[in-house]
C-alpha cells in the first residue's frame, strides 16, 4: 500500500492565500490538482473568483462530494461553468449506492448523464460505515453504462492526478445505457 499526500482543502479566505503561496502544501501527492470541498450548505457568491485565483496559482481544483451539497445538487450549470474553466469533479461512491440519501444519489446520477464527473472516489472515513471500498459503485456504474466508460473515473484519471498528467478522457455528455434484454421500458 502507498500513501499520497492531499487533502480536502476547505475553500476559507485564510486557506485560499495560503495554498497560493504554499500549493505543494495542500495539492495531492505536491502534483498541482487540489481537491476543493465546499461548505456543506452553501457555495460563496464569489466562487468562479476564487476558482480562477487557484487555476491562477498553477493549481487545478478538483470539486469533491458536490452532490452532497444541497446547493450545488441544484447548480449543475454552474459545476458545468467551473469545468469548462479547468476544473474537475469527483463523486462520492457510496452517493450512488445510496448511503447519503436519495437527493445525493440523484444528485451523483445527474452530474454523471450530464457528463460533469471525472472521477469516483471512496471518501472513506473508517472500515465500517464509510469504507475505501468502490466495488459496488463500480459495478452499478459499469452495469448501467460499460466498464470502458467507468474505468477511467475510478483507475485511470486518479492515476494521472497522483503522476501529476493531465486527464486525457472525454467521455459523453450522456452516457448510452446498456439495455438488458428483460427492460421494455424507455
Amino acid at each position: 500500500m502507498r500513501i499520497h499526500t492531499g487533502c480536502d482543502f476547505h475553500l476559507q479566505v485564510d486557506t485560499i492565500e495560503d495554498a497560493v503561496a504554499h500549493p505543494d502544501k495542500y495539492t495531492i501527492n505536491h502534483n498541482g490538482y487540489l481537491l476543493v470541498e465546499f461548505p456543506h450548505l452553501s457555495v460563496f457568491s464569489s466562487t468562479d473568483e476564487i476558482l480562477a485565483r487557484l487555476l491562477d496559482g498553477g493549481m487545478v481544483p478538483i470539486i469533491s462530494h458536490p452532490e452532497r451539497n444541497a446547493q450545488l445538487q441544484q447548480r449543475l450549470d454552474d459545476l458545468a461553468r467551473w469545468i469548462e474553466a479547468g476544473c474537475y469533479l469527483q463523486v462520492t461512491a457510496a452517493s450512488y449506492v445510496g448511503l447519503f440519501g436519495k437527493a445525493a444519489r440523484a444528485a451523483a446520477y445527474a452530474m454523471t448523464e450530464r457528463g460533469l464527473v471525472h472521477f469516483v472516489a471512496s471518501d472513506a472515513h473508517d472500515c465500517k460505515a464509510r469504507t475505501p471500498s468502490l466495488r459496488e459503485a463500480y459495478g452499478l456504474l459499469a452495469d448501467k453504462w460499460t466498464e470502458d466508460w467507468t474505468r477511467p473515473l475510478f483507475v485511470d484519471n486518479p492515476r494521472a492526478v497522483l503522476a501529476g498528467k493531465s486527464i486525457d478522457f472525454e467521455f459523453p455528455a450522456t452516457p448510452d445505457a446498456r439495455r438488458k434484454w428483460y427492460q421494455f421500458w424507455g
